[in-house]
């Protein structure tokens, strides 16, 4: 390559290391974003995921309100939950569990209780197991 003679050979290299640097910029700018976008659908995904499966696990639709006296299990052949609800003949009618009212406060006494019940749920003879979201003590 022949230089002009108004164009000396470090004004020349200059002017090349410029448009170099510039196309560098440009398509790292590019990989930048597509990584971005990349992350971006990667946790929308993951949170999606989460939240499906949050949703799969309660049934919203199957909200329950019964009336019973609270007991602690101690043993049992289903293996679920930390309390039953039965009724007032001695009746089991559902295994309870809550992750935001603990249940041994209210063990022996008669409540209203309000809860979403668990899909997957009675197994091995068992019965429904609730999820307790209220619970108010009637006497």
């Amino acid at each position: 390559m022949e230089i002009s003679s108004n164009c000396d050979k470090s004004q020349l290299k200059r002017e090349e290391t410029t448009k170099c640097v510039f196309y560098l910029v440009i398509v790292s700018s590019q990989i930048f974003l597509k990584v971005i976008k990349m992350k971006s659908i990667l946790f929308i995904s993951a949170l999606s995921l989460f939240l499906f499966s949050c949703d799969s696990i309660l049934d919203s639709g199957n909200s329950q309100i019964s009336i019973g006296k609270v007991h602690k299990l101690e043993m049992s052949s289903w293996m679920y939950g930390t309390h039953s609800l039965d009724d007032s003949n001695g009746k089991l009618l559902y295994a309870l569990t809550s992750s935001t009212i603990d249940l041994n406060n209210y063990e022996n006494k008669e409540v209203r209780i309000t809860g979403s019940l668990i899909k997957g749920y009675p197994v091995d003879g068992g019965p429904k197991y609730l999820n307790v979201t209220s619970i108010s003590v009637l006497r």
